[in-house]
């Protein structure tokens, strides 16, 4: 399973609740070994995201790194948690540009600001795109919008999405 689609769960999950998180933490768990009586083989790790944000490419981001630096590639997989920490009021938009923003004396501030507008009306965007969604699903259902990966072979996003707490409803 892909940690990016954990994280994008997440983020959906933060939009319609109109949450946003500055903290994202990674837990992957590995197999046991030595059977049942097995030691419990996990790594954990979080990191901040620098603002308060729901942005689903920027969790995804963040929780792909984290999961890539502390994976130990020599153990099976059991166990994936994401989670979005210390979880507030989604504000509206995002800062206006120059708000919140830490100058350089060394760079020119005009560059600055022009970046902090361009990433802010990126934010914007996605922010609408990523509500778009959330009102989508909350109206026809979680089947209503799904990635192309869960119309392949072996794939169970669909069947999981009508199940209620992982029973058939």
């Amino acid at each position: 399973r892909c940690p990016g689609g954990r994280a994008a769960a997440r983020c959906c999950a933060l939009v319609s609740a109109e949450l946003a998180t500055d903290r994202v933490a990674v837990y992957v768990g590995y197999e046991l070994r030595g059977g049942r009586s097995g030691r419990h083989n996990a790594s954990r790790a979080a990191m901040p995201l620098g603002m308060l944000t729901s942005s689903c490419r920027v969790i995804t981001e963040v929780a792909l790194k984290l999961f890539d630096s502390i994976v130990d590639r020599g153990q099976m997989v059991r166990r994936l948690g994401i989670c979005a920490c210390r979880v507030t009021e989604q504000p509206d938009l995002p800062p206006e540009p120059g708000e919140g923003l830490q100058l350089s004396l060394f760079d020119d501030a005009q560059s600055q600001l022009a970046t902090w507008s361009e990433i802010r009306r990126q934010q914007i965007r996605e922010l609408s795109q990523q509500r778009a969604v959330a009102g989508i699903k909350k109206r026809y259902g979680k089947n209503a919008i799904l990635r192309a990966v869960s119309f392949s072979d072996g794939a169970t996003q669909r069947e999981r999405n009508c199940q209620i707490g992982g029973h058939s409803a």
